[in-house]
């Protein structure tokens, strides 16, 4: 199969169960006949607009089966998806409509960001909005046709989306994926997970966000019933509700599960709070490698099994990815013995590189090289990665990759099995004024083990001495308790010796946040410029 639409539209499997979704508590479904049978209605009136072969076109939405089938039916005539997250910031945006030339968008959501660029559209379709503009047309009303078919070559190296990273540290890069990259990925990862068509998948990850696109298109491809939920809040009420066998997620949302774990302990009586504190901390402690004792045992009968019932009676795989698990959360699942899998990547590879799956799941790793996947380390054990899986390029920008080899910027190790453990960032390593190299991101991921702790930004690069940034709406003193218990463990040149505490939390709507749940960097320090300067100035 030449394009990705091919690959999925036409496999025995992609009888796809419902394709279901929550507006407020009601759910809806759309079947397997009824949404290829929109993609192709879709597909016909996008043509007769005008759009084919290369064109790029916009979708500017949360979650939805009209994203899905938009994107579908953009694919099929060989033109260019261009996803955007509905909450992206100004400059962001404004960028990325200049850098990938948009003249066509589907508007589902954010319209109050993008209704400024829409006069100089060649067409817009909204969902759900009405707009006074003439080159404006609602979904309802573009569809109401009959569609045809349209021949269009498609060849495998052709570009099939542009995907903006998060821009944690600067303005995003336009990653340019083919269909060939999108159906290695597919093909790779239906090598290890086989999903049967009574898997029932949860998605609640940004579309927009190549690791969840990537898994909905082998969803669709492993002929599952999907069910797309867009409110966060309502997960936990959902998984109960649908009871699904797999779902992804951000180690940011494991993160909130465990400390409401926690806040449900406190308040338990005296005798069944010191029982849980004790297999809680077992299961943070433990190495997930090592046999299970008779104290293991025992917190299962307890506990564990309690801890279970959150992801619902039947799930089978948990897929953990866009970031690295915090360490101890890492061992507290596994040894809880949930199905938790980290894997690992990057939208410079379509993304997935490596994960753990079913009997191949060892900590602290990300799991083995995917098939078609070749991995070895530089001399600075930067982990780099061979494979047709690999980006096409950066739009508008120069080719970076040597001899087919993509650099990752991270650090790894691999073992004797192949497992691959990711380290931390290239970028992560600051090397202070007076040449010491200190590893930010094991240094904020330990502060953050705190109950009192959302996110914390470490400063290091060429300043004398360690600072951080510490978002936190508890009590200074219990903040600066939980640096000082850090310090106790570290050598002089890694100490953090400042902090200055907001209690303004980052969000991806004031910029501070990434939409993959990070913390943008560049802004973080841009915002708090004064703040940094008298930590070094005072």
């Amino acid at each position: 199969m030449n394009s990705l639409y091919s690959l999925i539209k036409n496999n025995h499997k992609s009888s796809f169960g419902d394709l279901s979704y929550y507006e407020k508590d009601a759910l809806y479904s759309v079947s397997r006949d009824e949404f290829w049978e929109d993609v192709g209605i879709i597909a016909t009136a996008l043509h007769i607009e005008g759009i084919g072969k290369g064109d790029t076109v916009a979708i500017v939405s949360e979650p939805s089966v009209y994203w899905m089938m938009m994107d579908m039916a953009i694919l099929s005539l060989g033109a260019i998806s261009v996803p955007m997250f509905s909450n992206i910031s100004e400059a962001n945006l404004e960028f990325q409509m200049k850098d990938a030339d948009i003249k066509y968008m589907f508007v589902q959501d954010g319209w109050d960001k993008v209704s400024k660029y829409a006069r100089d559209m060649n067409l817009v379709i909204t969902k759900g909005i009405d707009t006074s503009l003439r080159n404006s047309v609602r979904y309802e009303d573009f569809i109401n046709i009959k569609p045809k078919n349209i021949n269009t070559h498609i060849d495998d190296d052709d570009i099939a989306t542009i995907i903006y990273t998060s821009g944690s540290t600067g303005m995003p890069k336009g990653v340019e994926l083919t269909h060939k990259n999108l159906i290695t990925q597919v093909l790779d990862i239906s090598e290890i997970l086989n999903l049967k068509a009574q898997d029932k998948a949860l998605s609640f990850l940004p579309l927009a966000h190549v690791f969840e696109r990537t898994v909905m298109n082998f969803y669709m491809y492993s002929g599952v019933h999907i069910y797309l939920i867009n409110d966060i809040d309502s997960i936990g009420k959902r998984i109960k509700e649908i009871n699904p066998t797999i779902m992804t997620t951000v180690p940011r949302l494991l993160e909130k599960i465990y400390d409401k774990i926690n806040i449900g302990i406190k308040e338990k009586g005296a005798v069944s709070k010191t029982i849980a504190s004790i297999c809680i901390k077992r299961a943070r402690s433990k190495n997930p490698n090592t046999k299970n004792s008779f104290i293991d045992g025992i917190c299962k009968k307890l506990l564990y099994t309690k801890l279970q019932k959150i992801f619902g009676t039947d799930m089978k795989y948990i897929v953990s990815g866009g970031a690295k698990l915090r360490d101890d959360l890492h061992k507290f699942y596994l040894n809880a013995q949930l199905p938790l899998y980290q894997g690992y990547g990057l939208s410079e590879h379509s993304p997935v590189v490596c994960t753990n799956y079913p009997k191949n799941n060892r900590y602290p790793s990300c799991g083995k090289p995917l098939k078609s996947v070749e991995v070895k380390l530089s001399d600075k054990n930067e982990l780099l990665v061979k494979s047709p899986s690999v980006m096409k390029g950066y739009h508008n920008m120069d080719n970076i990759i040597k001899d087919g080899w993509l650099g990752t910027g991270d650090i790894a190790s691999i073992d004797k099995d192949g497992y691959i453990t990711i380290v931390s960032r290239l970028k992560d390593l600051c090397k202070t004024s007076t040449g010491k190299y200190i590893n930010s991101a094991y240094l904020e991921l330990e502060l953050a083990k705190s109950d009192y702790i959302e996110y914390v930004h470490l400063i290091a690069e060429n300043k004398k001495f360690v600072s951080a940034i510490i978002f936190s709406e508890e009590n200074p003193e219990k903040i600066q308790s939980a640096v000082d218990n850090l310090n106790k463990t570290l050598d002089q040149s890694s100490k953090i010796k400042k902090i200055y505490i907001s209690k303004k939390l980052p969000t991806v709507e004031n910029t501070m946040l990434t939409p993959s749940m990070k913390i943008a960097k560049k802004i973080v320090e841009d915002v708090y410029t004064k703040e940094i300067e008298k930590m070094y100035t005072k």
